[in-house]
């Protein structure tokens, strides 16, 4: 069965409506494995530190890879949730406009950590559609935004 011409240019139009799946930057603090790939498995870039810095990702200071990840607009995933307390940090997000979402709990397991980011994928999704700089704690079955 062809598809009518009015059923192709619907199509057309939602497509051109999906927008861009953001590449994420992954903070060390979630490893270089699993939420990674389970990032990439849903067709998303994602960036660890050590892509971006190689051997010198554990010397690289916060404020250098936020400042690097929210000048090129990718958001981070992170289980370092004391970034919105630091004043220094808190300022680059602020600064640099930076999108990101964090664990409430740094003690979870890799795979915790994955089934958090992936039930909420769609709602991470959307609220990175909205301008910085805003911070999101990522909980089993919701997002919530804690800053500003």
């Amino acid at each position: 069965m062809s598809e009518t011409p009015r059923g192709s240019r619907l199509a057309k139009r939602r497509s051109q409506r999906q927008p861009p799946t953001p590449e994420f930057v992954i903070d060390r603090s979630l490893g270089r494995y699993q939420v990674p790939q389970a990032v990439r498995g849903r067709g998303a870039t994602a960036y660890t530190l050590f892509d971006l810095y190689g051997e010198h990702e554990q010397e690289m200071p916060d404020v250098e890879w936020l400042s690097d990840a929210g000048q090129n607009g990718y958001p981070i995933l992170t289980a370092d949730k004391n970034i919105r307390r630091t004043a220094e940090e808190l300022a680059e997000v602020e600064r640099c406009a930076v999108v990101m979402f964090a664990l409430p709990n740094s003690n979870m397991s890799g795979s915790e950590q994955v089934a958090r980011f992936m039930t909420n994928w769609n709602r991470i999704l959307q609220a990175c559609r909205k301008p910085g700089p805003r911070i999101y704690s990522v909980h089993a079955n919701r997002i919530v935004q804690v800053y500003p």
